[in-house]
């Protein structure tokens, strides 16, 4: 049988529509996996019962995070939040860490792994770093890659898409600023050393990256290479 794997949405106040870009469900068919789209009044008695049936979660981009969760108070820079989805991903990513299933996080989803679990974020990345808000943000279409990002040698990341430098493409203004207990970091932006991903060795899979694989993975393998890994971890 295909794995089961969840998927967390996004909410869009102007249209009220809940949902996700095709490209992330194309990513794990073209796995092997079987996506399912998670609803985000979703309760604690039912994220329970939903990892429990589900092999995977992929927790998608979106939104800013609330800053409460790990304790500081809103940047004046702070983007819209969805108090919904920072319920249902907290509580997805705490039980998933506690019963160890097969988790990737893209973009918001790199972020609220680590939030949800101790670690903390930089709000703002151009007000906070210093950084070039058309690096990290590029201003043109993110079906094409912006930057490079460097992998450390010997870790999960570096099994998937090798270690070196990977070009990939950037659409954030926020970033992982310290990882969770657990985590080590295994990408870094080659320009000015944003964290780019984190990976918990302890774990069977527990992987945030923080750019856009689904994107790119319909013609560059190893971005498609991550949905992959995914999928093989739940076998």
């Amino acid at each position: 049988m295909k794995p089961f794997v969840a998927v967390t949405p996004g909410f869009d106040p102007q249209t009220g529509i809940t949902g996700v870009r095709q490209q992330y469900l194309d990513g794990i068919l073209r796995a092997g996996g079987l996506p399912f789209l998670l609803p985000l009044n979703t309760s604690a008695d039912e994220v329970t019962e939903l990892l429990r049936r589900a092999d995977a979660v992929l927790v998608t981009g979106g939104a800013d995070i609330s800053p409460a969760i790990y304790g500081e108070t809103p940047h004046e820079k702070l983007g819209r939040l969805d108090a919904r989805r920072d319920a249902l991903e907290t509580a997805l990513i705490r039980g998933a860490w506690a019963q160890d299933k097969p988790v990737l996080g893209i973009c918001r989803g790199i972020q609220v792994m680590s939030a949800s679990l101790g670690g903390s974020l930089w709000q703002d990345l151009p007000a906070q770093c210093g950084t070039d808000p058309d690096v990290h943000n590029q201003p043109e279409d993110y079906a094409f890659t912006k930057h490079a990002v460097t992998v450390t040698a010997g870790t999960l990341l570096s099994d998937i898409v090798g270690e070196g430098s990977v070009p990939v493409n950037s659409r954030h203004h926020q970033a992982v600023r310290t990882p969770a207990p657990g985590f080590s970091v295994c990408a870094r932006s080659a320009g000015d050393g944003i964290i780019e991903a984190v990976w918990a060795p302890e774990k069977r899979f527990f992987l945030g990256v923080q750019w856009h694989p689904e994107m790119l993975a319909d013609r560059m393998p190893v971005h498609q290479a991550l949905f992959d890994a995914l999928v093989r971890a739940t076998r």
